[in-house]
This record gives C-alpha cells, structure tokens and sequence, in this order.
C-alpha cells in the first residue's frame, strides 16, 4: 500500500491524508479529516502543536507552553496513534521554550529550545533523545549547545 502524505493543521493536531491527484473537482487536492491529537494531562497554556513532525509511523509534537514535546506511536494495523511518552529538558528553566522546534528519524528525536540558558543567556540548544529498542523508553542522551558569541 503506497503511503499518504500527511498535511498538518496547528492548534489542537488536526491531521488529513491528502487523496491521489485528480480526486479532486478539476483535479485539485482533496483532504479528508482523519482524527484530532490533543495533550496529554493539563493542556491549558501547553501550546501543544507549536511544532509537528512526523516520520513514518511515528510523530513529535511540540508543546512549547509546557516546555515538553511528546512522541506518539501509530499501530499500523489498527490505524490509532497512540501518546508513547512525554520529553522535557532535564536541566529546564522557565521560558527555554523547550519544544518550538522537533525533529525525528526512527529512534532519535531532536527538541529545540531556542532560549536555553546552558551556554549562555538565550544561546538555545538542541536537545537529543534517543529511544532504547528493547524496552521503547526514550532517553535524554545530549544537548547540543552554540559556543558562538551572542551579539
């Protein structure tokens, strides 16, 4: 089965698979709504969705008010995307703005925290979580950090 691309829609995750060319009136891109993500625990200023990403059958997103991003696992049987675990900063401080920016490519996830203190005032990192095979638990394993000089 060919996959579908996925479209992204913010707020609370909305996601759409998008249907071959030409399903569409006059050819154009037809999307059908597929299901809703919403945080886990208390969502209230979370901002969940500040930032998505999705590899395969796996997605990350960015809950930039909560200072986490969380990965979420889809059963390729069943369809259903399932919350796997919460990421935060081990070292977080107030407004690092841990999870404005995520990335993933199979068991490694990157977390951006652009005002991240640990170098220096509002250098930001990146945050590296790799995710053990053999028990599923993600694990913080470095934080990347710019030596570069603030001007």
């Amino acid at each position: 089965m060919a996959r579908r691309p996925w479209v992204i829609v913010c707020v609370t995750v909305l996601l759409a698979g998008l249907l071959p060319a030409g399903a569409g009136a006059g050819g154009g891109a037809v999307f059908d709504y597929l299901f809703e993500l919403t945080a886990p625990g208390d969502p209230n200023n979370a901002q969940f969705g500040t930032s998505i990403v999705v590899d395969g059958d796996r997605m990350v997103v960015g809950a930039v008010g909560a200072e986490s991003a969380h990965v979420f696992d889809r059963d390729p049987g069943t369809g259903v995307w399932s919350h796997t675990q919460e990421l935060t900063d081990p070292n977080a401080a107030p407004s690092d703005s841990f999870g404005a920016s995520v990335s993933v490519s199979g068991d490694r996830v990157a977390v951006g925290a652009p005002h991240d203190d640990g170098a220096g005032t509002n250098r930001g990192a990146a945050h590296v979580f790799d995710r053990d095979p053999g028990t599923g638990v993600w694990s913080h394993t470095q934080e990347l950090n710019s030596d570069a000089p603030v001007d």
